[in-house]
């Protein structure tokens, strides 16, 4: 850290992040981290990086592990579905569920701020976090995760999403929206890099359990569940599960839906990594339209197995508290849900409606 100080101060900052993400890894290693005290006085750039690790995570001898990742912001988190229809589900069918969560406090001019969906001009964020702060967030979201019977293997809320340097052209590669040229590009970088942060959180918590995870899986801040998830011990049980990805797929252009994705051990390096790969220069030699296109290619050129599974398998969509005329409501983003996706997502009685059918008409300030 001292070696970071004669640097000018927008290169200092970089040098302590990438100072103090190496000093969390030993820190991993030696199963020691935790969160900053309340008068921890070392700065958001290096206090923020610390995350909540607790020991009870390494406990899962005899017992198949999941690694659950949860990456976004604080603003639009949805908690209540994933521990209730997840991993409590996950956790009464055998599993030792271990949680890995990364979330950006403040999005303002960084890769996470902004939103393709005119209705999230409506959004507000969930009342039962909204008035903590980042301390009290972690806590509060290692403390969750632990009543479900899962463990919160690393908590970690952000200042700010971290900046991407200088992304490659990589022509043909999500050419939706380039990210070296548009914002929607660039905030699925700013996801990449912050799942392959956790997965190398993931790498060292293997090592010190002595085991490796036997299933993961990639969510949404905003993903909700609509009906509990059981269909991890099945897949788990066929005979290619460690070379398989499971996901639901997008009506409109035929790829895989990136909202929710289980995939076996082996299929791991490829998807936490596409932060890595695509700054190297992306898949060679092939065009891809956007980031489901771009991550389904490079699972299938790893020669790894994609299985697209319906609604029911995994009952979930993108979810929103949203202020409106007669208050706050939890809403549902309808998008490219199909129609068979949308009977089953509202025949289950704690579905909620969808927003669009909300006549949320303008962006509604939050409260």
């Amino acid at each position: 850290l001292k070696a970071c100080i004669p640097h000018r101060t927008e290169t200092r900052r970089g040098c302590y992040a990438m100072a103090h993400r190496c000093l969390a890894v030993l820190l991993l290693l030696a199963g020691v981290l935790a969160s900053p005290g309340p008068g921890d006085e070392c700065g958001s750039d290096l206090s923020s990086m610390l995350a909540i690790t607790a020991p009870g995570c390494r406990a899962t001898t005899g017992k198949p592990a999941v690694a659950a990742y949860i990456v976004g912001i604080k603003s639009r988190l949805l908690l209540s579905s994933k521990l209730d229809m997840l991993l409590r589900p996950l956790v009464a069918d055998g599993f030792a569920a271990h949680v890995y969560m990364s979330l950006v406090w403040n999005t303002a001019g960084s890769g996470f701020d902004g939103a393709a969906n005119p209705i999230h001009g409506a959004q507000s964020e969930d009342p039962a976090i909204a008035a903590l702060d980042p301390s009290g967030l972690r806590a509060h979201l290692a403390s969750r995760v632990a009543s479900t019977g899962a463990c919160a293997a690393v908590v970690e809320v952000l200042p700010h999403a971290e900046e991407l340097g200088d992304v490659p052209v990589n022509a043909g590669q999500m050419s939706s929206y380039p990210p070296r040229q548009t914002r929607e590009g660039r905030r699925v970088l700013a996801r990449w890099v912050s799942m392959e942060r956790l997965w190398n959180a993931t790498l060292a918590n293997e090592r010190v359990q002595g085991r490796k995870y036997d299933l993961l899986m990639t969510l949404r801040d905003d993903t909700f569940f609509v009906a509990p998830v059981t269909a991890p011990k099945v897949w788990l049980a066929t005979p290619s599960a460690s070379r398989t990805l499971w996901a639901r797929e997008w009506v409109r252009d035929r790829f895989i839906r990136d909202k929710l994705l289980v995939f076996g051990r082996d299929v791991a390096p490829t998807v936490m990594t596409l932060y890595t790969s695509f700054m190297k220069g992306g898949l060679k030699n092939v065009e891809t339209e956007n980031a489901e296109h771009h991550l389904e290619t490079a699972v299938v050129r790893a020669h790894l197995k994609v299985v697209r599974v319906p609604c029911a398998a995994l009952p979930e969509a993108v979810g929103m508290y949203v202020r409106g005329p007669r208050g706050l409501s939890l809403c549902l983003v309808r998008g490219m849900i199909s129609d068979d996706d949308d009977r089953e997502l509202t025949s289950h009685k704690s579905s909620p409606p969808f927003c669009e059918r909300l006549n949320i008409s303008s962006p509604v300030s939050p409260a």
